[in-house]
């Protein structure tokens, strides 16, 4: 019996670790919270995911774990679906592009774009979305955005088409919240400017018009 109230305090401890891993809040976390299901809903083209070195071809309606790369092939256009079936993020890709599924909670599920092109529209009751890059990172609440990341130019487009986008360039902690589109240099010298962006160049009318029909959305203009 001597050994009895070690083996009770690690027993405590045990289950005092395992309610803060899952949140529990009588374990000094938050209390639960919901996470979201990722699907690719369609492609055109081949889709990957990647974690760990392990790399695996997606089939429509396969589910994307936290964690995972995603990436499309050259000629090939991606929908994803971040969704409890109330809250809905829908995520489209361009050609060429990937991205990490780093967070799924409702509160505010987040992407990391390593470079390429998307476009996110949101529904439901999603408070909003966060999309990063090597050195900035952005905010968006309802609505709808394009985020690009031109990784081998260390810049990045943010383009809001409903609502506005909140950005953070994390090198110089500068924010700038906007609903025109804004350019950003990413490393020194550190630089936000007021861009033209046209969706209908030759290069990107291709995935716009393919996402958009599938978003059931019209076309967008950017605001000047």
């Amino acid at each position: 019996m001597k050994y009895a109230p070690h083996a009770i305090f690690l027993a405590l401890v045990a289950i005092l670790l395992v309610g803060a891993r899952f949140g529990f809040a009588w374990a000094g976390g938050s209390g639960h919270v919901s996470t979201l299901s990722v699907f690719l809903q369609d492609a055109t083209g081949p889709v990957t995911a990647e974690r760990n070195g392990v790399v695996r071809t997606l089939a429509l309606d396969d589910r994307i774990y936290r964690g995972e790369t995603i990436a499309t092939a050259p000629g090939s256009f991606a929908q994803l679906t971040i969704s409890d079936f109330s809250h809905i993020v829908t995520v489209g890709m361009d050609e060429r592009t990937s991205l990490t599924v780093d967070a799924l909670t409702v509160t505010k599920p987040e992407l990391f774009l390593h470079g390429g092109r998307i476009e996110t529209f949101m529904d439901g009751t999603v408070d909003g979305l966060n999309v990063r890059t090597n050195f900035t990172r952005s905010s968006l609440g309802k609505g709808r955005a394009s985020f690009v990341n031109y990784d081998f130019k260390e810049a990045v487009a943010i383009v809001p088409i409903v609502g506005s986008v909140t950005t953070t360039a994390t090198k110089t902690d500068e924010t700038r919240t906007t609903a025109t589109a804004i350019g950003i240099h990413e490393t020194d010298p550190v630089a936000f400017d007021e861009i033209g962006f046209n969706r209908d160049a030759a290069t990107v009318k291709p995935f716009y018009d393919w996402i958009e029909t599938r978003f059931g959305l019209e076309a967008f203009e950017i605001k000047q």
